[in-house]
């Protein structure tokens, strides 16, 4: 049995124990529901699994109820007098929709009432004797309607109606409900729908009127009665009803709208409210319903958008179940009386209902349906055909009666000044096969559109250069001018009106189709904002000649050869328009491939100005935008980049659009690989979110195909792979759903692992982690791929990174065997690398030690002579021996499980091992013989069985904070690291603080921020210099406080330097008489000079030393040519070392030469190295002091 979605006791509204006046009437509303539910199964003698096929439609009930209320009415709707032309339309359209057979004498009444409600001015009143109002208009024009017959149609005059629409339009599209009356929403559906059913001219009605109810759309989706107004049900079906009815659906956002309509309808009730936080109510049945009937006709003509979805079933049941009344008529909802009003939208919504799926479907099956209803005018579709057949015309006769219409001699458009040629044009368009014309008919109409189109423009332009002077003026200007003259003259002839300027507009465009580089920076510029600003529509496509309904011309025109005349000369005016246009996009195409840059710029600058704010050709220029990425100059195509992530950042729903057009790029046949890293390099800058789960399956599909391609093509260390792998890294958390799916193309990437260079192998290795991470299981092959990836030498610019990596790999681990193999490891690094490479080694360790304790095997006595590894025969490698005196040792263990010496000794012959056995006394600790550190797999490497010897040696490393580290993980004590190991521990640091310079990222506070040839450096407490600075501190104490003490006494002159300098003054003044006083002086103060300089030329050498770091500085991080700014990437990092998932969409993309795309040097805020480190300036106790 079938069940709803309604009725169903979870969906019932939960107040979170906050009671409101709102949600009390809501549950008051459910128990009441569900009440009358139970109590219709108990008429109907059906129980709830019967209910789907066993429900009634009280058909005779409705058609009576109907009838009494088109009759008379009680006392009590007193109120209802001016609405009485209404009910004839709901009571007729009740009928209608009950398939009920209307009686003549029925008929007849209501034309008759109808009738004397008919004014002068063409409008219908409420009742005989009032004011015209549009509203009732409505009601009785759909009432004729619905009768269908001859004397029905009589009644309307489509002149005055006419008439009386344009007298009652406001100005800004919208539209008075009377004369001097409320302007709102429903008054403009009225108009429109009565001006469409009637086929009135809607191009000269509703100037501007989309415009107007487009702004009348709400945050929340749906449309107030005016701008700024709440969203309601009732105007927002007149606002989507509206804008289909003119073709103008596409100006609206409708993603926000579909959202807005499947929260109107109530998850346990099944039926509509009008307005957030209200209760349900049966006329919203139709009101909201029914919008989703249009959306749903819409979707047909545009592929693109996803309508939403109606829960039908849910609509039938709460219409037939709980507002339907089995006496007659139906009501609002539980408790309410039935009225006509309700009565007629519900069953309207019924019908919407019905018809939106499958028949077999529909509940109570047959017996329950009703007629079809077309959802823009409320009509059912019978009578809507009825109209239209009614109105056709043999299509022969109207083209026999055009052919008869003569070439004016008069000017049919005129351009009034301060408006758009394309607000007062006829946009009409071909709705079905029927409207088109083709063949000889086609070519026929296009020719004698063509002579009226130029006939009007040449008596434009006879009427406009009336005087002998100003035609002068004209033509020596095109002919004998210069260029800025030129295109002036024609930019002033385009603006005052477009459509007699063709030609003018034509010739500009020619114009930049030949690239004259010298006219063309200002001429692409002019046409741009020509075409922006005055030529195209920005709510619509151009329309071609071909796709108008020149079928229905003359119904459309209604006849009246001018009008038939204006509306050819338009439609023929848009359609060379839209030539022209497409001319103009691809001679900016071409310039975007000149050779002067800042043409190539500007062009591709304006083409993605017009994708941006123009929808003519959206689709050509966004495939003539991704093309240059190809371009051939890299500043080009890296200024493309910049374009396509402005062009997402402002539409954001045209990423799938974009993204499919890249890959239509990236697989083309022979395309560049440098084309195809430009265009990676642009999807990688992508950001999505998490509702775009389908653009990040796409972008998934194009990296693992590209990742496929270049293992395929052995091509696996280009930048290519780098920012494939960087581009899956930021898309899979988005495509969770889908890992499990993508298995084998996760398996690939292992083989990546072993064949790719450093950079590519780290990043693929996260990238593992990561997927594996999301699913909750990571693999045994990951672990294998990562341990034999720890065997590589390791570039100091990814320790940070690969650190990290283990550190999350073996948290993570549950297998003891297997995280000792990764200690073991670690210790094995520490051992053979740098400092700044063994100490972060060993913070790693501690780390995972203060998640498990038992992670560390220590040796039971300080044992340093041995080595508890098994070393197999073949595993002994050939070595080249240089020096004859050296003699190197390794350790095994022979068959009786006894240490011996291996000492290695020179074979001329071949170089091999000549092995000396000489036993090693037992050690009073048990060693095994199992451990193989040579394994390729660690969770069978036995390291679980092995104690940790290598501590012994790490902590009698020449590196004090190696050493400490060693010591503090022997004692099990917290290791505490604050600042950098790559800054504080490398040989370049060393290197600068033995030259006395200042750290460059040390804290303001910090000790490491002293010069070390300063006082108060020298001074400084021993107990609180770090550790990796008490070899400087003691050089600085023990010698530089003497040299200090040495330089101040060479800038003194003692006494018996002084004497001295009296003594040779004297004895040169002696021997030379001629000398006078004043060059006595000058040899005295030479000598003072002389002593004085020496401190001087100390200080110029220490400042000069300082400037030539800043200059080698300057030269050091100097951007290689092929940087990352000439292809256009961000630097943003999308490889931190964080555990946070949240960052992981900050990528970056380098584009240098060697090996590094990836740089997490900066992202200290993100390092998962930073967790638990604490101030690295250890206070040095008296015991360590004295060893």
């Amino acid at each position: 049995m079938v069940k709803f979605s309604n009725f169903d006791k979870n969906a019932v509204f939960k107040n979170l124990d906050i009671a409101t006046n709102t949600s009390v009437n809501q549950e008051e509303v459910e128990k009441d529901v569900a009440d009358t539910f139970v109590n219709f199964l108990t008429f109907l003698d059906i129980n709830e699994d019967e209910a789907f096929d066993n429900a009634k439609l009280f058909r005779q009930s409705h058609a009576q109820f109907a009838i009494k209320q088109l009759s008379w009415l009680s006392s009590g709707a007193s109120s209802m007098e001016s609405s009485r032309t209404w009910y004839c339309f709901w009571g007729i359209h009740t009928l209608r929709l009950l398939n009920y057979t209307i009686s003549e004498k029925l008929a007849n009444n209501v034309i008759t009432f109808l009738k004397s409600c008919h004014n002068s001015d063409g409008g219908f009143s409420g009742s005989p004797g009032q004011l015209s109002h549009l509203a009732p208009t409505y009601g009785a024009v759909m009432a004729l309607l619905e009768i269908g017959t001859e004397e029905a149609y009589h009644c309307i005059n489509q002149k005055s109606m006419f008439n009386f629409i344009k007298s009652l339009s406001v100005g800004d599209g919208s539209f008075y409900m009377h004369v001097g009356g409320e302007i709102d929403m429903r008054a403009t559906y009225c108009a429109i729908s009565i001006a469409s059913i009637l086929n009135l001219d809607m191009n000269v009605l509703f100037k501007g009127t989309a415009v107007w109810i487009r702004d009348s759309q709400t945050f929340e989706g749906g449309f107030g009665g005016l701008p700024d107004v709440e969203a309601h049900g009732g105007y927002t079906y007149c606002a989507v009803a509206g804008l289909s009815l003119l073709n103008k659906l596409n100006t609206i956002d409708l993603t926000n709208l579909s959202c807005w309509l499947q929260l109107k309808q109530m998850p346990f009730e099944g039926g509509f409210c009008g307005r957030t936080n209200k209760l349900v109510d049966a006329c919203y049945s139709f009101w909201q319903g029914s919008i989703f009937a249009i959306l749903k006709n819409f979707s047909k003509t545009e592929p693109n958008f996803v309508y939403p979805e109606l829960d039908a079933k849910a609509l039938e049941a709460f219409t037939l179940f709980i507002s339907q009344d089995p006496l007659g008529g139906l009501k609002d909802k539980p408790g309410k009386p039935c009225d006509l009003y309700h009565t007629c939208y519900s069953l309207s919504g019924l019908s919407i209902a019905q018809h939106y799926h499958n028949e077999n479907q529909i509940v109570g099956g047959e017996n329950c349906i009703v007629e079809s209803i077309d959802p823009h005018y409320n009509l059912t579709v019978k009578m809507v055909k009825v109209k239209k057949k009614a109105s056709k015309i043999d299509k022969k006769l109207k083209l026999k009666k055009f052919e008869n219409v003569n070439v004016n001699s008069s000017l049919l458009i005129h351009h009034e000044q301060g408006t758009k040629w394309y607000n007062n044009t006829y946009d009409d368009k071909a709705t079905s096969e029927n409207d088109l014309l083709t063949g000889d008919e086609l070519k026929m109409l296009e020719e004698k559109a063509s002579k009226l189109l130029q006939n009007d423009c040449n008596i434009f332009h006879k009427k406009n250069n009336t005087s002998l002077a100003n035609i002068n003026w004209m033509e020596t200007i095109l002919s004998k001018g210069t260029f800025n003259d030129k295109i002036t003259a024609m930019q002033l002839s385009i603006k005052k009106s477009p459509v007699h300027s063709l030609e003018h507009l034509n010739s500009l465009v020619s114009i930049c189709e030949k690239k004259k580089l010298r006219n063309l920076y200002l001429l692409i510029r002019l046409l741009k904002d020509i075409f922006l600003l005055d030529l195209l529509p920005s709510d619509r496509k151009l329309i071609s000649f071909n796709q108008r309904p020149l079928a229905r011309i003359n119904e459309l025109s209604g006849g009246d050869a001018n009008v038939i005349n204006r509306r050819l000369i338009m439609w023929k005016y848009e359609s060379e328009l839209k030539n022209v246009y497409h001319k103009f996009i691809k001679a900016l195409d071409n310039c975007s491939s000149v050779v002067v840059e800042n043409i190539a710029n500007q062009s591709s600058s304006f083409l993605m100005d017009l994708l941006m704010e123009r929808p003519e050709k959206e689709s050509e220029i966004l495939t003539m935008l991704v093309n240059q990425l190809g371009n051939p100059h890299k500043k080009n195509a890296s200024y493309i980049i910049v374009l396509l992530k402005k062009l997402i950042d402002k539409h954001p729903s045209m990423k799938e659009v974009v993204i499919k057009e890249i890959e239509t790029l990236i697989f083309r046949k022979n395309i560049p690989i440098k084309t195809q890293q430009y265009a990676v390099g642009f999807l990688t800058q992508i950001f999505l979110n998490v509702v775009e789960k389908n653009a990040a399956q796409i972008l998934l599909k194009i990296y693992f195909a590209l990742i496929k391609t270049l293992l395929a093509k052995e091509n696996n260390e280009c930048k290519l792979m780098d920012l494939v792998i960087v581009g899956v890294y930021r898309v899979l958390p988005y495509a969770k759903d889908r890992i499990n799916e993508m298995s084998k193309e996760i398996e690939s990437l292992y083989k990546l692992i072993t064949v790719a260079k450093y950079s590519i192998s780290m990043r693929t290795l996260r990238l593992v982690f990561k997927s594996s991470s999301i699913v909750g299981t990571v693999s045994d092959q990951f672990y294998a791929s990562l341990y034999r990836f720890m065997f590589r030498d390791h570039p100091s610019k990814y320790q940070k990174d690969l650190f990290a990596l283990v550190y999350d790999a073996v948290k993570h681990d549950a297998i003891f065997e297997r995280q000792r193999a990764f200690i073991k490891r670690l210790f094995q690094i520490a051992l053979v690398g740098l400092p700044e490479l063994a100490a972060e080694a060993l913070f790693t360790v501690g780390r995972l030690v203060k998640t498990n304790k038992n992670l560390i095997l220590l040796p039971e006595h300080d044992y340093s002579g041995g080595c508890d590894v098994k070393k197999e025969e073949d595993d002994i490698a050939e070595v080249e021996v240089e020096d004859e005196d050296e003699v190197y040792y390794d350790y095994d263990i022979d068959e009786g499980g006894n240490i011996v010496k291996l000492e290695a000794q020179v074979d001329q012959n071949n170089f091999k091992f000549a092995v000396k056995t000489e036993e090693i006394e037992k050690n009073k600790f048990k060693i095994t013989k199992f451990y193989n550190p040579h394994g390729l797999n660690p969770q069978y490497s036995k390291a679980h069985q092995s104690s940790d010897v290598e501590l012994l040696y790490l902590k009698k490393h020449y590196h004090p904070i190696v050493s400490d580290f060693a010591s503090k993980l022997i004692r099990n004590t917290e290791i505490i690291y604050k600042d950098d190991f790559k800054e504080d521990l490398s040989v370049i640091r060393f290197l600068d603080r033995f030259a006395f310079q200042k750290s460059k990222k040390s804290s303001k506070n910090s000790i490491k921020c002293l010069a070390v040839d300063s006082e108060e450096y020298i001074q400084m407490n021993p107990n609180k210099v770090p550790l990796d600075e008490i070899y400087l501190h003691r050089y600085a104490r023990l010698k530089l406080s003497k040299s200090k003490n040495t330089e101040e006494d060479r800038f003194s002159i003692n006494s018996d330097e002084f004497d001295e300098i009296i003594k040779n003054f004297n004895d040169q003044s002696m021997a030379d008489d001629v000398m006078d006083s004043d060059d006595d002086l000058d040899i005295f103060e030479k000598e003072l000079e002389e002593k004085q300089k020496v401190g001087k030329k100390r200080k110029r050498t220490s400042d000069a030393e300082k400037s030539l770091y800043e200059v080698l500085k300057g030269v050091d991080t100097e951007e290689p040519e092929d940087s990352e700014e000439e292809v256009g990437f961000e630097n943003d990092d999308g490889f931190s070392s964080s555990d946070n998932d949240s960052d992981d969409n900050d990528a970056f993309i380098n584009d240098d030469d060697d090996d590094d795309a990836v740089d997490d040097d900066d992202d200290d805020d993100d390092d998962a190295m930073n967790d638990g480190v604490g101030d690295n300036f250890v206070e040095i106790t008296d015991e360590e002091e004295d060893e």
